[in-house]
């Protein structure tokens, strides 16, 4: 009986530990941009316009993460450079259906809800 007690303690303790390193890397990975920062102001309007780019703007090539600030329009975009630039994350969020400060043909994209 002791014996078992003493095995339950381990996993316990094992299980715990696997929990916590697991958390922390994590909390690390979330916090820590994985490649290069953007920030580019593209003309959204509304909170599912800032959905669509979260949401879509991670799928392109070479993009890990977008996050869109509607109150000032500006979108940071975590890139990795060895695959993608400038010019072709300006051309994905075209292609999402927003036009940007770079963009040739700036127009203001309605809402959709």
């Amino acid at each position: 009986m002791k014996k078992l007690k003493g095995i339950i303690a381990i996993i316990g303790i094992l299980l715990l530990s696997f929990s916590f390193q697991t958390t922390v890397a994590q909390n690390n990975a979330e916090n820590a941009p994985v490649g290069e920062l953007i920030t580019i102001k593209v003309f959204f309007h509304c909170a599912n316009g800032k959905a669509t780019l979260e949401q879509e703007l991670p799928k392109k090539r070479g993009i890990f993460s977008a996050k869109a600030n509607l109150q000032t329009k500006e979108v940071v975009i975590d890139f990795d450079p060895a695959a993608t630039d400038k010019k072709h994350i300006v051309e994905a969020i075209e292609q999402i259906g927003y036009s940007t400060e770079f963009s040739k043909n700036k127009k203001s994209s309605g809402c959709s809800h």
